[in-house]
């Protein structure tokens, strides 16, 4: 059980204090910009803010900072801002670096496509002034990598002396492999050089260097967060926020908690490492059989609020954690689940744990409304099903061993909120913070840990945007302050009449490319 046996704020500056003490700068050298001064000029968008205050909190305050389509640096910050990670100068320089990812595309959806594949930009945000000193692109399109979303900085904290960021693709579309790529083509393609997106990949923020963890395995990665349980070695958390179609009851293409652990971080960033999966061995009544389909304890329409369940990560074959089957890897990996009667959620979000318990792992669901349970003991997407409009989920893992869950619980029913599709997640010292994914002026939402109150604190301007990326810099910036970013979906620049060549059928597809508005920003919530 985990007990907060004393005041977060006490604990906090405790941890600070140790972390003033334990953790060192950032490797500077060529990976970094140069110095900082005066001389090299500043930048800062002249735009609103797209999140203003619910009226909630007051004191609630916003500060913009680079708008995409905007250039600065001689670099273009790009489209669909998400996930974001934060590394501090040493001391004396007195800046931040922000790496946020871009979700972009060229795979058509909807008749639109991006002009270019994912990539990470850096921002360098002067800590005197709050303006852009430096703007680059440490990850390019050119690695052939798409729909970069949530993301996650790893540390000194988390075992890695280098800032490592953690990427991960949100997409199941077969791609064509680029010359000189950081992976190769899936033998599910007969020998076509094809590969199925689905990877997690980082940079290393100190040296450069760009890679991918196949091992962690290929399904629509949402984020990959290192979780330090105090156990030796690494271990991260990842959701699989999948939307694929068709759902059927031989294949539901539904969602799962995974983990890869790695006994290092140099042996993170080599890909050496072992994939687990999350089921269900006990509830309220007593203890299940994991592997009985029929046991009432594997899907998400089978847990209830108050229910505080118990589970283990079992691990997933290589081979299919790796795509190294004659199936499509995301394919292989949903069977698999299936067969060994892994946990099914709808479409795990983002993940992050609670920096004063760290063993506490928070992860959102976003729902879905139309689950069919078809009497097989597995769910499958069919309309008209049963409404699950969203939950925040909230494991605890065993302080010995964290393939064991000791606790597997709902924090909170979205719908008994007023909460819809929460998204993306963080945990601070004081709050959790939400950020919905809807198509109508979505919301941002702090839960105070403490009083374990719910409160809407900001919405997003534009209708159709959403909010994204959320990280606490208050140990930068202040108490209260978190970056974030806005993903307007409204579109900059088209240019219609593109013809899209399918890799593996040849088929052609018109669209048009285009680049979406978005806003990098930072957000001061009083308490928070």
């Amino acid at each position: 059980m985990s007990i907060r046996a004393v005041p977060r704020r006490a604990r906090m500056v405790a941890a600070i204090g140790v972390l003033a003490i334990a953790v060192p700068g950032p490797a500077l050298g060529a990976a970094g910009f140069g110095g900082v001064g005066p001389d090299q000029g500043s930048y800062l968008t002249d735009s609103d803010p797209y999140v203003v205050t619910s009226g909630a909190v007051p004191g609630t305050d916003f500060h913009a900072l680079i708008n995409s389509g905007e250039a600065a640096f001689g670099t273009l910050f790009e489209g669909i801002p998400d996930g974001i990670g934060v590394v501090p100068s040493a001391a004396p320089l007195g800046f931040v670096d922000l790496y946020v990812t871009h979700e972009q595309s060229p795979v058509p959806f909807g008749g639109f496509a991006d002009y270019q594949n994912s990539s990470v930009s850096r921002v360098r945000v002067d800590l005197s002034t709050w303006e852009i000193v430096g703007l680059d692109v440490p990850l390019s399109s050119d690695e052939g990598l798409i729909r970069f979303c949530s993301a996650f900085m790893a540390g000194p904290e988390h075992g890695f002396p280098h800032y490592t960021f953690i990427v991960n693709e949100e997409s199941n579309d077969a791609l064509a492999v680029p010359d000189g790529a950081l992976y190769g083509a899936d033998p599910a393609y007969g020998g076509l050089n094809v590969r199925q997106a689905g990877y997690t990949a980082y940079v290393d923020t100190a040296n450069g260097k760009v890679g991918v963890i196949a091992g962690a395995g290929r399904h629509n990665h949402e984020n990959t967060v290192i979780v330090p349980g105090g156990w030796g070695g690494i271990f991260s958390v990842s959701g699989d926020d999948t939307f694929t179609f068709p759902s059927t009851p031989a294949r539901p293409n539904l969602s799962q908690l995974y983990a890869f652990s790695s006994q290092n971080w140099k042996s993170f960033q080599k890909d050496q490492g072992t994939m687990w999966a999350f089921r269900v061995t006990g509830t309220q009544d007593g203890a299940v059989d994991p592997e009985d389909s029929f046991n009432g304890a594997n899907d998400y329409l089978d847990m209830a609020p108050g229910n505080v369940w118990t589970g283990e990560f079992i691990e997933v074959d290589p081979a299919v954690a790796r795509g190294d089957t004659a199936d499509a890897p995301q394919d292989a990996l949903e069977d698999w689940s299936n067969d060994n009667n892994i946990f099914q959620f709808i479409r795990v979000e983002d993940v992050a744990y609670d920096p004063d318990d760290p063993r506490v792992v928070y992860f959102a669901d976003t729902g879905n409304t139309n689950l069919i349970d078809n009497g097989d003991g597995r769910l499958y997407r069919k309309s008209p099903g049963a409404a699950a409009g969203g939950r925040i989920f909230k494991i605890v893992l065993n302080e010995d061993d964290p393939t064991i869950v000791d606790e597997f619980s709902i924090l909170a029913e979205a719908s008994d909120l007023g909460m819809r599709n929460p998204d993306n997640l963080e945990v601070g010292h004081n709050s959790l913070m939400v950020q919905e994914d809807t198509n109508f002026f979505s919301k941002v939402w702090m839960y105070d840990l403490e009083a374990e109150t719910w409160t809407h604190v900001a919405t997003a301007t534009q209708e159709k945007a959403e909010t994204s990326g959320i990280v606490d810099v208050s140990r930068w910036f202040g108490d209260g302050w978190w970056a974030l970013d806005v993903q307007s979906h409204v579109n900059l620049k088209t240019t219609p009449g593109q013809v899209y060549t399918h890799p593996v059928t040849g088929a052609e597809t018109t669209y048009t490319a285009r680049r979406e508005d978005g806003q990098l920003l930072l957000m001061y919530v009083p308490g928070s």
